[in-house]
């Protein structure tokens, strides 16, 4: 469920996704540019 939100925000341009080299693989996420304007309305 969670993944498929977070695709979901990654394709409308609202979160960018970071993977790091790290063993486990680390992902992080920010709200992205688009997305705090968006959250500015």
């Amino acid at each position: 469920m969670l993944s498929k939100e977070l695709k979901e925000l990654e394709t409308n341009k609202l979160i960018k996704r970071t993977v790091l080299d790290t063993q486990p693989v680390t992902v992080q996420y920010e709200l992205s540019k688009h997305g705090a304007k968006q959250c500015k309305q």
